[in-house]
């Protein structure tokens, strides 16, 4: 995208008035580095074909539609009967990808869009145990990450002291409960039912 496209693209991004269960308006491509994952999905679901349409070649366009149309059928149950067309859409998506974005982008995760479907038949719909919610306590991870590699085991063995996790509500109705040991390293994290919520 060129430098003038993207300038365009933002400013559409920044006036768009958003539905109301959506609290983050949209950021400036400039920023996009810092985007969390709750925008990322708002531009998927509510942006995305919009702005490709006008940026898109007709046959890239049409190959990108496989991928929303693919995500958001197997993000909720309402199209439970249409979730085998969205495996053959996700299948289509990966199967031409190159063809689009070229081979260096054809990375393990276009590869795992293949697995996608069967997680959903599995586990439910996509939007039903996704990590959004807990996004904000990435700022206490990030921190402890020095490099690339290892990045488990950077985390699992920082201190924690009486740093504080926010619970998602979905956490609470489900009474699972992060208990975290004052000065013991993440590593030794538990996680327990418990009879009442406990405020971390």
């Amino acid at each position: 995208m060129f430098p003038r496209q993207k300038e365009v693209v933002s400013a559409f991004l920044i006036k768009t008035r958003l539905p109301s269960e959506i609290p983050r308006r949209m950021r400036h491509l400039k920023e996009i580095s810092l985007w969390k994952a709750t925008e990322l999905r708002t531009f998927l679901h509510y942006i995305s074909v919009v702005v490709h349409k006008n940026f898109m070649q007709i046959k890239a366009y049409s190959h990108y539609l496989l991928y929303f149309c693919g995500i958001t059928i197997l993000s909720t149950m309402e199209y439970k009967h249409l979730f085998p067309l969205a495996k053959k859409m996700l299948d289509k998506f990966v199967k031409d990808f190159s063809k689009y974005y070229g081979l260096s982008h054809l990375a393990s995760n276009i590869h795992n869009l293949e697995h996608v479907a069967e997680d959903v038949e599995r586990l439910g719909p996509l939007d039903s145990y996704s990590a959004y919610e807990f996004e904000n306590n990435m700022r206490f991870i990030k921190p402890c990450v020095r490099s690339g590699t290892k990045i488990v085991e950077q985390v699992a063995d920082v201190d924690i002291g009486s740093r504080r996790i926010e619970l998602p509500p979905t956490c609470i109705k489900c009474k699972l409960v992060p208990v975290f040991l004052p000065s013991r390293p993440l590593s030794q994290l538990s996680v327990q039912r418990s009879s009442q919520p406990n405020s971390l």
